[in-house]
């Protein structure tokens, strides 16, 4: 009987040991962030490079390209980057210019329905927070 009850014992550290951990990212389908997203507020770039008084962002996923249009003092542009998605939470834009390679992530930190809240890395290093909302 002792024997039987130390088995249960271990069996029941195991079974508490083995459970999934509630506190793990969560991961996203590539359908949950297609369409146009909104910019609705951000943190300045840490190397505090923003030089725009008023400046807004309009991003469009599609299964293959973001769609950046930014607004800066009344002046506009946009630039369609290819995209790479690891089926969690990142996507990944490379671009080279010249000889120099940039490797821009976006990773979602937040997403229900209509408002997306994403951290934006440049080479390795967190540049802003963005929040979103669909369009």
């Amino acid at each position: 009987m002792k024997k039987l009850s130390l088995l249960y014992a271990f069996l029941f550290v195991a079974a508490f040991v083995s459970c999934k951990d509630e506190d793990e990212d969560p991961t996203f389908k590539k359908s949950d962030f297609l369409g146009k997203w909104e910019e609705t507020a951000s943190t300045p770039p840490d190397d505090e490079s923003e030089t725009c008084t008023t400046s807004k962002e309009e991003i469009e996923i599609t299964d293959d390209d973001i769609k950046v249009t930014s607004t800066c003092d009344g002046f506009s542009g946009s630039i369609d980057y290819p995209y790479t998605f690891d089926n969690k939470r990142t996507l990944t834009v490379t671009i080279t210019i010249l000889t120099e390679t940039i490797t821009m992530k976006t990773k979602i930190l937040e997403l229900s329905g209509t408002t997306m809240k994403v951290e934006n890395y440049y080479n390795g290093t967190k540049a802003e927070t963005v929040t979103y909302k669909k369009v």
